[in-house]
């Protein structure tokens, strides 16, 4: 691995930030880091990055396949990172049609941005969920802020700062008297 389409190991994880950051700004396609698999290309079969068609979770995880194919009699999930334990050919069989059948997902970088200023990649921060529910407003509470914005949200929030039409306006003690 080096250059630019490198992945470095952080804490035992992968910094997908500093290698995506570009590919999501510039017409240049990422490659896939378990398969190699370029954007608008589809995995290789048992890709761990590869997302399911029925559930859009990692298919190697989820348990779609259980709704699809006829299970031998002893058949189970396991519970490794590989999605079944005792699969016949018949049965890879059958599920690769369902998934062809259903659509394959192709692989592209949908990158994380901050609903509010939109910074590209932040990095992630964890807040208890009262205070998320607190600050942030339902409709948003799914999506992902930057830490300097949602200091901002709670700051304006906590100083009780009126907003009139739509804007923030200064609190009565801070307004100009003319």
């Amino acid at each position: 691995m080096g250059g630019e389409d490198s992945v470095r190991p952080v804490d035992g994880g992968f910094d997908q930030r500093s290698t995506w950051r570009l590919m999501a700004t510039t017409t240049r396609r990422a490659t896939c880091r378990d398969c190699g698999c370029r954007e608008g290309e589809l995995h290789e079969l048992a890709c761990f990055q590869e997302k399911c068609p029925f559930c859009g979770h990692q298919l190697q995880t989820c348990d779609c396949f259980m709704e699809h194919i006829t299970l031998r009699p002893g058949s189970r999930r396991g519970k490794s990172k590989a999605a079944l334990v005792d699969m016949t050919r018949a049965q890879e069989v059958e599920w690769e049609r369902a998934l062809e059948k259903k659509g394959r997902v192709p692989f592209i970088i949908y990158p994380n941005l901050c609903v509010r200023c939109g910074e590209l990649w932040p990095p992630m921060f964890m807040v208890p969920t009262e205070e998320w529910k607190r600050y942030v407003e339902p409709t948003k509470r799914r999506e992902m802020l930057c830490l300097r914005c949602y200091g901002w949200i709670k700051k304006v929030i906590d100083a009780g700062v009126p907003v009139q039409r739509g804007r923030l306006r200064p609190a009565a003690s801070s307004r100009r008297r003319t």
